[in-house]
């Protein structure tokens, strides 16, 4: 968690890279996934198409040490854009999982309860509609629980940036 150019992306992809790193010593894949909600942020971080067939060639050490040496990460990148509801974020951790990918990032999930369509801003929208508080908000907390189950509930390895 921080403000904006505090490196969380980075980070993200960072911790992301070492845990793949063991995953592939263990015979696995490895596999990243990246939601990206951050004006595709994750892109500046991800391996060109020349650099990624090299690295899927390597062992993991050689692998690994190839990463730190340039800097990017094999990601494979689901860009999200408004609105930002919960739901987007749930398909995007379900399908990586179904799809086989053992590491998922949901950078940012500030956007699904502050940006554009996020719990905050439907609130608001329920509220112009004449709802009051207490019954806007009935609406929207089963769907941003429903992000906090899918979250919990995913079985690849999930890193949140806020």
């Amino acid at each position: 968690m921080g403000g904006p150019g505090t490196g969380k992306t980075f980070t993200a992809m960072a911790t992301a890279a070492s845990i793949s790193y063991e995953i592939r010593k263990r015979g696995g894949a490895g596999r990243i996934a990246v939601a990206d909600s951050e004006r595709e942020s994750a892109k500046l971080y991800a391996m060109s198409r020349s650099e990624r067939t090299r690295f899927d060639a390597m062992n993991p050490e050689d692998g690994y040490a190839y990463i730190c040496q340039i800097r990017k990460f094999p990601i494979d990148v689901e860009q999200l854009t408004p609105p930002y509801s919960p739901q987007s974020y749930i398909d995007v951790i379900r399908m990586a999982s179904q799809e086989g990918y053992d590491i998922t990032i949901a950078d940012s999930i500030s956007h699904a309860w502050a940006g554009a369509g996020g719990a905050l801003d439907r609130k608001g929208r329920e509220e112009d509609r004449g709802a009051n508080s207490w019954t806007a908000w009935r609406k929207i907390t089963p769907e941003h629980n429903a992000l906090v189950d899918a979250m919990l509930a995913t079985p690849s390895h999930l890193i949140v940036t806020m």
